[in-house]
């Protein structure tokens, strides 16, 4: 979703990392799973998968995406905000570090709500940024 291009580009910034987006390919509206994995190399440290895509509504191979990523010694996160509440996702059933969705959409939700599930293993090397 054009938002977590958004997001992502400023922290980039922020946080000096460089944002590596997949383009698409002449005249498609989604990037498809092997071009994705043809880009990401062991160089990425993070990769965002976006289940469903907001475009065509095309649902990613997460396991195939995943087990790529794993492969690499990449986090692996997981953005199902244009297809949870509609399409089946078991967050404990995929292989990721990582879920991140927003409550409207699908799920019917108000807005300023957020929906994070993250690994135990990577919850433990997390610190807030700010703390009050």
């Amino acid at each position: 979703f054009p938002s977590l291009h958004f997001l992502l580009a400023g922290l980039a910034k922020r946080f000096g990392f460089t944002l590596d987006t997949v383009p698409l390919r002449p005249g498609e509206s989604w990037v498809r799973d092997e071009d994705f994995i043809a880009r990401w190399q062991d160089d990425v440290g993070l990769a965002l998968i976006t289940f469903v895509t907001s475009t065509a509504s095309h649902r990613c191979d997460v396991e195939r995406l995943a087990a790529h990523g794993r492969a690499l010694g990449s986090i692996v996160g997981v953005d199902v905000t244009q297809g949870i509440g509609v399409a089946p996702f078991s967050v404990a059933a995929t292989p990721v570090d990582f879920v991140v969705s927003t409550s409207l959409k699908w799920l019917c939700g108000s807005s300023g709500a957020g929906i994070l599930q993250v690994a135990p293993h990577l919850l433990a090397t997390c610190r807030p940024e700010l703390r009050g």
